[in-house]
């Protein structure tokens, strides 16, 4: 289809041809916006995706044959770019550290320096790339061929920014966009840069960054809608009529990550993502079905139950909700969440805590039940990315795991864990601080050990440690898939492992430590569950994914500007 459309809009007169990419059935696309990439040229794109059992990994189609191929050595790949002459590909392997690139005939890739956590590259036409090596930290640039590492803009302080994100090069090969974090109430300020100069030139705001796209505009979301300027590459601004061209698809967990990718030759492309709807039920501990909650159709997801299993927070797309399971009744209490699902009950059900940069400001809210009364707000933890982890069970604090502005810099960017007090006016400290990446962290019922994961060396390895003070960690497994728990009073461990199996880990604690036992796997975990909690180990409550449209698909425009309106 796509060959037949390129071919025949290359033999007549221009007009507006929209195409959807072709997938093969066995085929899932990645549900990022920025997971995709044209050809300069327009002749290829390439896409992240897997099929069946295989990794993540970059998958080719030739536009003009239609030919699609899986590339080797793109296991784990984000951010997906091309050089200006269509002759290579580049893109992040975070699994291994480090910004690559590849011929885009095929061929092994080559290591052109170190990024830890990338956020958007661009190549130059002066055979220079711009990267945002880490999720927090400035721009740096490198040569194509590799070389010294050269940091080509500052973070601000007097604006509290904290990252910059995704360049795009502009037609000279010498200015690039960017957007700056953190998102203000208009959205994300889009900065142009340049390679010459530190100094940056404020050009507009948007809630994504922007691609420049030909013949001279500026692509990128506003209000829910992928939106169209022209851009005045000589006085380097916006100029215009801002015009919508399409609605955005949902938002993915790539803070500002760029919507559409588009080639020299007026070609745009932008994923369509559908969400699934999904539905709540209970699982026995054998994992047979025990009972559907009745709720309205939704995408639903789950978050945390609590503690008396009455209810549970929940996903409903970006918006965070309240279940009463036992009526089946959703409430909803914040809208336009960053992590909808990064919450925590207190100890007596009554409240729950979340991020409060999903309301517009900064640091935790506690809010009552069903969203009545008047909710609190802790402001003290100075945080890039938070999400609430736990409620100690005695109350008085927090879990929250963070990547601190103390501890953002372009070299460290790492998630920690930290303890909140929730009264008494006592200042977050960090429980456990380290290069790696802690996060999925739980209290044991008793309040003396905490479950967590680590991310390292691409893999999530799964440990518990002592509370207050850490210094009795103690493996548990390696390979888990971020879905932990406490079971049985504390006596077990719960995870998901890397073959979906809920694996089950007795445990002894003896002179002042613990000692775990032989793992046990329980039931492989249906196909579609997106979320598991328990308070027992005996009931699981599960979200899953159920038959509806679902998945991503890729919209290729040809002419694209035939899409604004006259």
């Amino acid at each position: 289809a796509i060959a037949y459309a390129v071919i025949e809009h290359r033999s007549r007169p221009s007009g507006l041809l929209s195409v959807q990419v072709p997938v093969p059935p066995n085929l899932t696309l990645s549900a990022f916006w920025s997971a995709q990439a044209l050809s300069p040229d327009g002749a290829s794109l390439v896409a992240r995706g897997w099929s069946g059992g295989d990794e993540n990994g970059l998958w080719s189609w030739d536009l003009r044959t239609a030919a699609l191929r899986r590339l080797p050595g793109t296991e784990q790949v984000f951010f997906p770019a091309w050089s200006p002459d269509s002759r290579s590909i580049i893109y992040f392997r975070q699994n291994i550290d480090g910004l690559f690139r590849m011929p885009a005939a095929g061929g092994p890739p080559t290591r052109i320096c170190s990024a830890a956590w990338g956020r958007g590259v661009s190549w130059g036409r002066g055979d220079v790339i711009v990267f945002a090596p880490n999720a927090t930290g400035p721009l740096q640039s490198v040569a194509a061929g590799g070389g010294a590492v050269t940091t080509v803009t500052e973070l601000d302080a007097s604006r509290r920014e904290t990252a910059h994100r995704f360049p795009c090069f502009l037609p000279d090969g010498e200015h690039f966009l960017f957007a700056a974090l953190p998102k203000g109430p208009d959205g994300f300020s889009i900065y142009v840069g340049s390679l010459s100069s530190k100094d940056v030139k404020l050009v507009m705001t948007a809630d994504c960054a922007p691609i420049y796209a030909e013949p001279g505009y500026v692509v990128f979301v506003q209000d829910g809608k992928i939106m169209a300027q022209r851009f005045d590459l000589k006085r380097l601004k916006p100029v215009g009529e801002k015009l919508a061209i399409a609605e955005a698809p949902p938002a993915s967990d790539f803070t500002a990550e760029p919507v559409a990718t588009a080639s020299n030759d007026q070609r745009l492309l932008y994923p369509s993502i559908n969400l699934p709807f999904g539905r709540l039920e209970w699982l026995d501990r054998s994992g047979v079905p025990a009972g559907t909650i009745a709720l309205p159709e939704g995408h639903w997801s789950l978050g945390e139950l609590s503690h008396d299993g009455r209810l549970a927070s929940a996903a409903n797309g970006r918006d965070l909700w309240q279940i009463d399971l036992d009526r089946a009744i959703p409430t909803r209490l914040s809208p336009d969440m960053v992590w909808p699902l990064a919450t925590a009950w207190s100890p007596d059900s009554r409240r729950l805590a979340f991020d409060a940069a999903s309301q517009g400001r900064t640091g935790i809210v506690m809010m009552h039940a069903g969203g009545s009364g008047t909710a609190d707000t802790l402001g003290a933890l100075d945080a890039v990315f938070q999400e609430v982890a736990d409620w100690a069970p005695d109350g008085k604090s927090l879990l929250v795991a963070a990547i601190s502005r103390a501890g953002g810099g372009a070299s460290n960017s790492s998630w920690d864990l930290w303890t909140v007090p929730v009264s008494g006016g006592g200042k977050p400290t960090p429980w456990l601080a380290t290069d790696a990446f802690e996060r999925n962290a739980t209290f044991s019922p008793d309040g003396r050990w905490i479950l967590f994961e680590v991310f390292e060396r691409g893999l999530n390895d799964l440990y518990i440690d002592s509370w207050p003070t850490p210094g009795r960690r103690v493996p548990l497994a390696l390979g888990t898939r971020g879905q932990t728990m406490w079971g049985r009073d504390g006596s077990e461990v719960l995870y998901v492992d890397a073959q979906s199996e809920l694996v089950s880990v007795p445990l002894e604690f003896t002179d002042g430590g613990v000692r775990p036992g032989r793992p046990t796997p329980l039931f492989r975990i249906p196909e579609g569950v997106t979320g598991i909690a328990t308070n027992d180990g005996e009931r699981f409550l599960v979200s899953s994914s159920i038959a509806a449209p679902a998945g991503t698909s890729l919209q290729l425009i040809l002419d694209w500007t035939k899409l604004l309106p006259r």
